[in-house]
Protein backbone atom coordinates (compact mmCIF):
# COMPACT_ATOMS: atom_id res chain seq x y z
CA UNK A 1 0.00 0.00 0.00
CA UNK A 2 0.91 3.63 -0.58
CA UNK A 3 2.50 5.71 2.32
CA UNK A 4 -0.10 8.08 1.70
CA UNK A 5 -2.97 5.56 0.59
CA UNK A 6 -4.61 5.12 4.50
CA UNK A 7 -5.29 8.80 4.47
CA UNK A 8 -8.97 9.80 4.64
CA UNK A 9 -10.04 13.06 4.03
CA UNK A 10 -13.53 11.73 5.30
CA UNK A 11 -11.55 11.07 9.16
CA UNK A 12 -10.06 14.36 9.10
CA UNK A 13 -11.73 17.91 10.43
CA UNK A 14 -14.43 18.64 7.99
CA UNK A 15 -18.05 20.93 8.37
CA UNK A 16 -18.85 22.60 11.84
CA UNK A 17 -16.33 20.54 13.47
CA UNK A 18 -13.53 22.22 11.37
CA UNK A 19 -14.78 25.67 11.96
CA UNK A 20 -14.51 24.61 15.85
CA UNK A 21 -11.06 23.42 15.83
CA UNK A 22 -10.17 26.74 13.91
CA UNK A 23 -11.63 28.46 15.82
CA UNK A 24 -9.94 27.43 18.82
CA UNK A 25 -6.77 27.33 17.21
CA UNK A 26 -7.04 31.04 16.44
CA UNK A 27 -8.00 31.72 19.82
CA UNK A 28 -4.80 29.89 21.38
CA UNK A 29 -2.02 32.54 21.58
CA UNK A 30 -4.22 34.78 23.15
CA UNK A 31 -5.79 32.43 25.81
CA UNK A 32 -1.80 31.64 26.93
CA UNK A 33 -0.61 35.08 27.06
CA UNK A 34 -3.50 36.16 28.87
CA UNK A 35 -2.76 32.91 31.34
CA UNK A 36 0.58 34.54 31.12
CA UNK A 37 -0.61 37.81 32.44
CA UNK A 38 -2.19 36.19 35.25
CA UNK A 39 0.77 33.24 36.24
CA UNK A 40 3.47 35.31 35.33
CA UNK A 41 5.12 37.70 38.01
CA UNK A 42 5.71 40.71 36.48
CA UNK A 43 9.60 41.47 35.79
CA UNK A 44 10.89 45.63 35.86
CA UNK A 45 13.79 43.87 33.43
CA UNK A 46 10.80 43.69 30.42
CA UNK A 47 10.76 47.41 29.74
CA UNK A 48 14.33 48.22 29.35
CA UNK A 49 14.58 44.80 26.99
CA UNK A 50 11.59 46.22 25.45
CA UNK A 51 12.88 49.58 24.84
CA UNK A 52 16.69 48.32 23.84
CA UNK A 53 14.82 46.27 20.91
CA UNK A 54 12.76 49.03 19.66
CA UNK A 55 16.06 50.96 19.61
CA UNK A 56 18.10 48.44 18.28
CA UNK A 57 20.73 48.27 21.08
CA UNK A 58 22.41 46.48 22.75
CA UNK A 59 20.37 44.10 25.63
CA UNK A 60 20.96 44.87 29.18
CA UNK A 61 22.60 42.22 30.67
CA UNK A 62 19.76 39.50 31.52
CA UNK A 63 20.27 36.50 33.55
CA UNK A 64 17.47 33.98 33.81
CA UNK A 65 16.41 30.71 34.67
CA UNK A 66 15.03 28.54 31.77
CA UNK A 67 11.99 27.98 33.55
CA UNK A 68 11.21 31.90 33.87
CA UNK A 69 12.36 32.35 30.08
CA UNK A 70 8.57 31.74 28.49
CA UNK A 71 7.19 34.38 30.85
CA UNK A 72 9.70 36.98 30.45
CA UNK A 73 9.54 36.39 26.84
CA UNK A 74 5.72 36.64 26.65
CA UNK A 75 5.78 40.12 28.72
CA UNK A 76 8.41 41.23 25.88
CA UNK A 77 6.49 40.24 23.00
CA UNK A 78 3.13 42.03 24.42
CA UNK A 79 5.19 45.17 24.82
CA UNK A 80 6.36 45.15 21.03
CA UNK A 81 2.93 43.82 19.56
CA UNK A 82 2.16 47.56 17.76
CA UNK A 83 5.62 47.41 15.68
CA UNK A 84 5.55 43.57 15.16
CA UNK A 85 1.77 42.66 14.04
CA UNK A 86 -0.16 39.78 13.98
CA UNK A 87 1.55 36.21 15.03
CA UNK A 88 2.22 33.99 11.65
CA UNK A 89 4.49 31.10 12.78
CA UNK A 90 7.01 29.98 15.17
CA UNK A 91 10.92 29.32 15.34
CA UNK A 92 12.95 26.37 16.72
CA UNK A 93 16.46 27.68 18.03
CA UNK A 94 19.35 25.00 19.72
CA UNK A 95 18.38 22.26 17.38
CA UNK A 96 21.13 20.22 17.06
CA UNK A 97 23.31 17.76 19.23
CA UNK A 98 26.17 20.08 19.17
CA UNK A 99 24.25 23.44 19.94
CA UNK A 100 22.43 21.71 22.95
CA UNK A 101 25.56 20.23 24.14
CA UNK A 102 27.13 24.20 23.88
CA UNK A 103 24.01 25.85 25.67
CA UNK A 104 23.55 22.68 28.14
CA UNK A 105 20.17 22.05 27.59
CA UNK A 106 18.14 18.86 26.59
CA UNK A 107 16.21 19.88 23.93
CA UNK A 108 15.28 22.61 21.29
CA UNK A 109 13.89 26.07 22.74
CA UNK A 110 10.99 27.66 20.48
CA UNK A 111 10.40 31.40 19.48
CA UNK A 112 7.48 33.49 17.80
CA UNK A 113 7.97 35.42 14.52
CA UNK A 114 5.23 38.33 13.35
CA UNK A 115 4.07 40.02 10.13
CA UNK A 116 6.44 42.68 10.30
CA UNK A 117 9.49 40.71 10.84
CA UNK A 118 9.07 39.65 7.58
CA UNK A 119 11.06 41.71 4.80
CA UNK A 120 9.95 41.67 1.56
CA UNK A 121 12.21 39.78 -1.50
CA UNK A 122 13.89 42.28 -3.14
CA UNK A 123 13.75 45.09 -0.91
CA UNK A 124 17.28 46.26 0.55
CA UNK A 125 18.28 45.03 4.52
CA UNK A 126 19.51 48.49 6.59
CA UNK A 127 22.02 46.32 8.79
CA UNK A 128 21.07 49.36 11.25
CA UNK A 129 17.43 47.79 12.37
CA UNK A 130 19.57 44.91 13.94
CA UNK A 131 22.07 45.14 16.70
CA UNK A 132 23.87 42.08 16.69
CA UNK A 133 23.02 40.67 13.02
CA UNK A 134 23.36 37.13 11.90
CA UNK A 135 22.20 35.62 8.15
CA UNK A 136 21.09 32.60 8.07
CA UNK A 137 20.03 30.58 5.28
CA UNK A 138 16.83 29.12 6.94
CA UNK A 139 13.91 27.45 5.46
CA UNK A 140 10.31 27.81 6.51
CA UNK A 141 7.50 24.92 6.50
CA UNK A 142 3.83 25.98 6.07
CA UNK A 143 1.40 24.22 7.81
CA UNK A 144 -1.64 22.61 5.62
CA UNK A 145 -3.98 21.94 8.53
CA UNK A 146 -4.39 21.42 12.12
CA UNK A 147 -4.38 17.81 11.74
CA UNK A 148 -0.99 18.06 12.24
CA UNK A 149 -1.27 18.43 15.78
CA UNK A 150 -2.50 14.91 16.10
CA UNK A 151 0.25 13.28 13.60
CA UNK A 152 1.89 10.37 15.59
CA UNK A 153 4.40 10.02 12.83
CA UNK A 154 6.84 11.42 10.36
CA UNK A 155 4.62 10.52 7.23
CA UNK A 156 1.20 11.61 9.33
CA UNK A 157 2.81 14.92 9.65
CA UNK A 158 4.09 15.51 6.44
CA UNK A 159 0.35 15.06 5.28
CA UNK A 160 -0.30 18.20 6.95
CA UNK A 161 2.68 19.94 5.30
CA UNK A 162 1.15 22.09 2.47
CA UNK A 163 4.87 23.82 1.32
CA UNK A 164 7.92 25.36 1.92
CA UNK A 165 9.21 29.12 1.78
CA UNK A 166 12.71 29.98 1.13
CA UNK A 167 13.88 32.34 4.01
CA UNK A 168 17.02 34.52 4.69
CA UNK A 169 16.83 34.86 8.69
CA UNK A 170 18.59 38.14 10.15
CA UNK A 171 18.80 36.85 13.67
CA UNK A 172 19.90 39.40 16.37
CA UNK A 173 22.20 37.95 18.91
CA UNK A 174 21.38 41.30 20.86
CA UNK A 175 24.77 41.53 22.33
CA UNK A 176 28.72 41.95 20.85
CA UNK A 177 30.66 39.04 19.34
CA UNK A 178 32.07 36.70 21.46
CA UNK A 179 28.25 36.47 23.42
CA UNK A 180 28.47 33.44 26.46
CA UNK A 181 26.19 30.70 25.54
CA UNK A 182 22.94 31.25 27.85
CA UNK A 183 20.09 28.90 27.23
CA UNK A 184 17.93 31.20 29.61
CA UNK A 185 18.92 34.47 27.97
CA UNK A 186 18.08 32.80 24.65
CA UNK A 187 14.82 31.76 25.19
CA UNK A 188 13.02 35.12 26.89
CA UNK A 189 14.83 37.01 23.92
CA UNK A 190 12.87 35.50 21.77
CA UNK A 191 15.74 33.09 20.54
CA UNK A 192 17.06 35.55 18.33
CA UNK A 193 14.16 35.79 16.04
CA UNK A 194 14.05 39.53 14.71
CA UNK A 195 13.52 39.96 10.95
CA UNK A 196 14.21 38.10 7.91
CA UNK A 197 14.01 38.34 4.10
CA UNK A 198 10.99 35.59 3.29
CA UNK A 199 10.27 34.13 -0.60
CA UNK A 200 7.04 32.75 -2.14
CA UNK A 201 5.41 29.62 -0.74
CA UNK A 202 6.38 26.35 -3.19
CA UNK A 203 3.88 23.27 -2.81
CA UNK A 204 4.89 20.08 -1.53
CA UNK A 205 3.28 17.42 -3.34
CA UNK A 206 1.50 14.27 -1.13
CA UNK A 207 3.64 11.56 -2.73
CA UNK A 208 6.30 9.26 -1.51
CA UNK A 209 8.35 11.12 -3.61
CA UNK A 210 7.33 14.97 -2.05
CA UNK A 211 7.80 13.22 1.26
CA UNK A 212 11.57 12.18 0.51
CA UNK A 213 12.27 15.23 -1.32
CA UNK A 214 11.89 16.98 1.62
CA UNK A 215 14.02 14.46 3.66
CA UNK A 216 16.55 15.20 1.09
CA UNK A 217 16.61 19.71 1.17
CA UNK A 218 20.01 20.66 -0.19
CA UNK A 219 21.28 24.50 0.21
CA UNK A 220 23.61 26.32 -1.87
CA UNK A 221 24.73 29.96 -0.37
CA UNK A 222 26.71 32.51 -2.33
CA UNK A 223 28.20 35.26 0.07
CA UNK A 224 29.71 38.03 -2.36
CA UNK A 225 31.20 41.48 -1.40
CA UNK A 226 33.67 43.79 -1.34
CA UNK A 227 36.17 40.93 0.86
CA UNK A 228 35.26 38.69 -2.82
CA UNK A 229 33.34 35.73 -2.89
CA UNK A 230 32.04 32.37 -0.23
CA UNK A 231 30.47 29.85 -1.18
CA UNK A 232 28.95 27.22 1.07
CA UNK A 233 26.74 23.45 0.60
CA UNK A 234 24.85 21.97 2.85
CA UNK A 235 22.48 18.66 2.89
CA UNK A 236 19.70 19.09 5.50
CA UNK A 237 20.20 15.91 7.07
CA UNK A 238 23.54 16.04 7.66
CA UNK A 239 24.18 20.25 8.83
CA UNK A 240 20.52 20.22 10.50
CA UNK A 241 18.30 17.28 10.60
CA UNK A 242 15.48 16.06 9.30
CA UNK A 243 12.73 18.89 8.34
CA UNK A 244 9.18 17.11 9.42
CA UNK A 245 11.06 15.79 12.92
CA UNK A 246 11.82 19.68 13.63
CA UNK A 247 8.75 20.45 12.44
CA UNK A 248 7.08 18.09 14.88
CA UNK A 249 9.71 19.19 17.95
CA UNK A 250 8.58 22.81 17.08
CA UNK A 251 4.48 21.59 17.26
CA UNK A 252 5.19 19.51 20.69
CA UNK A 253 7.08 22.58 22.23
CA UNK A 254 4.18 25.16 21.65
CA UNK A 255 1.21 22.27 23.10
CA UNK A 256 3.23 22.63 26.25
CA UNK A 257 2.59 26.50 26.18
CA UNK A 258 -1.06 25.96 25.08
CA UNK A 259 -0.88 26.45 21.90
CA UNK A 260 -2.21 24.62 18.13
CA UNK A 261 -0.68 24.83 15.00
CA UNK A 262 -2.84 26.12 12.30
CA UNK A 263 -2.96 26.23 8.38
CA UNK A 264 -0.74 28.61 7.07
CA UNK A 265 1.58 28.68 10.31
CA UNK A 266 5.38 28.72 9.18
CA UNK A 267 7.73 27.33 10.80
CA UNK A 268 11.50 28.63 11.06
CA UNK A 269 13.85 25.34 10.76
CA UNK A 270 17.19 26.93 11.33
CA UNK A 271 20.17 27.45 9.44
CA UNK A 272 21.42 24.92 7.49
CA UNK A 273 25.00 26.39 6.59
CA UNK A 274 27.06 28.22 9.27
CA UNK A 275 25.89 31.84 10.56
CA UNK A 276 27.47 34.91 8.67
CA UNK A 277 27.67 38.19 10.45
CA UNK A 278 26.62 40.54 7.20
CA UNK A 279 28.05 43.66 6.27
CA UNK A 280 27.03 46.55 4.15
CA UNK A 281 27.82 45.82 0.85
CA UNK A 282 27.14 42.08 0.53
CA UNK A 283 24.64 39.89 -0.76
CA UNK A 284 23.69 36.56 0.37
CA UNK A 285 22.36 34.49 -2.11
CA UNK A 286 20.45 30.86 -0.89
CA UNK A 287 19.21 28.09 -3.51
CA UNK A 288 17.42 25.14 -2.26
CA UNK A 289 16.85 21.97 -3.75
CA UNK A 290 14.06 20.22 -3.00
CA UNK A 291 13.44 16.97 -5.55
CA UNK A 292 13.59 18.11 -9.17
CA UNK A 293 12.76 21.73 -7.87
CA UNK A 294 15.20 24.26 -7.21
CA UNK A 295 14.39 28.02 -5.70
CA UNK A 296 16.37 30.99 -4.74
CA UNK A 297 16.10 34.15 -2.78
CA UNK A 298 18.82 36.72 -1.68
CA UNK A 299 19.33 39.77 0.88
CA UNK A 300 21.33 42.77 -0.21
CA UNK A 301 22.57 44.26 2.68
CA UNK A 302 22.83 48.07 3.41
CA UNK A 303 24.24 50.09 6.04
Amino acid sequence: MSLFGRFNPATSFSGSACALAFSLAALSFSGVAQAAEADCPANPRVDAAAAAWKAHQQQPPLSIDLKDAVCFRNALLAKLAPELGPLIGYKVGIWSAAARATYKVDGPLVGMLYRNMMIPEGKPVSLSSIFAPMAEADFLVVIGDAGINRARTREEAYRHIRGYRPFIELADNHYPAPVTPDAGRVAALNVTARSGVMGAEVALPQTPAGFAALAALKVDTVISGPSGMREESAVSAKSLGDPVEIVLAARDLLRKEGIQLKAGDIISLGTLTPAHPPVAGERFTVRYTVGDRTSEISAAFTP
